[in-house]
C-alpha cells in the first residue's frame, strides 16, 4: 500500500482499535501478522473452492496451527491468468498471498471498504498484478482480539 492510499484510509479507521487497524490495513501475507498475535504458525483451510470459466471462488479459514482459533475467515474471487500460478491455487496446498510471493508477483493493494459489526471487523480489497486480480473479503472475529 502506498502511503497516500494509507493517508487516505487513515480517517476511516477512527474507532478501531490498535490491533485491528494493524489487521486492515495489513498489505503483505496476512499469516505472518496473524501467526504473530497468536504466537503460533497460521494455516490456511480452504473450505470451499470451485472454478467458473475464468474465476476460481474461494472460501478459507485462517486458523492457529496448535489452539486451532480462527483468526479470520475469507472470500474471494480470483482471477488468473498466469497457467502455473492457477493451479497453484487450484491445488488449494497454499494462501493467495503465499501463492504471490512464491511467484515473485507483487500487486497493487486496493482497499475497497472496511468496517465492523457487532461481533466482527471485516476489510474488502482487491490485489492487481499483470495477469492477475484478486477480490478478497476477510472477517475477523472481534472476541480474538479484544
Amino acid at each position: 500500500m502506498r502511503m497516500s492510499d494509507f493517508e487516505e484510509i487513515l480517517p476511516k479507521l477512527e474507532g478501531f482499535t490498535p490491533v485491528e487497524r494493524v489487521l486492515l490495513t495489513c498489505s503483505g501475507t496476512l499469516e505472518i501478522a496473524l501467526s504473530a498475535y497468536l504466537g503460533e504458525p497460521v494455516d490456511v483451510e480452504v473450505v470451499e473452492q470451485r472454478e467458473d470459466g475464468e474465476v476460481i471462488s474461494r472460501r478459507v479459514r485462517l486458523r492457529g496451527r496448535n489452539s486451532g482459533r480462527i483468526a479470520c475467515e475469507a472470500t474471494s474471487q480470483v482471477i488468473v491468468l498466469d497457467g502455473k500460478l492457477k493451479d497453484e491455487i487450484l491445488s488449494k496446498k497454499i494462501g493467495l498471498g503465499q501463492a504471490l510471493i512464491k511467484h515473485g508477483i507483487r500487486p497493487e493493494f486496493q482497499m475497497l471498504d472496511l468496517g465492523k459489526t457487532d461481533d466482527s471487523f471485516y476489510r474488502l480489497y482487491r490485489l492487481v498484478a499483470p495477469r492477475v486480480v484478486y477480490r478478497i473479503k476477510e472477517s475477523f472475529p472481534r472476541r480474538l482480539y479484544d
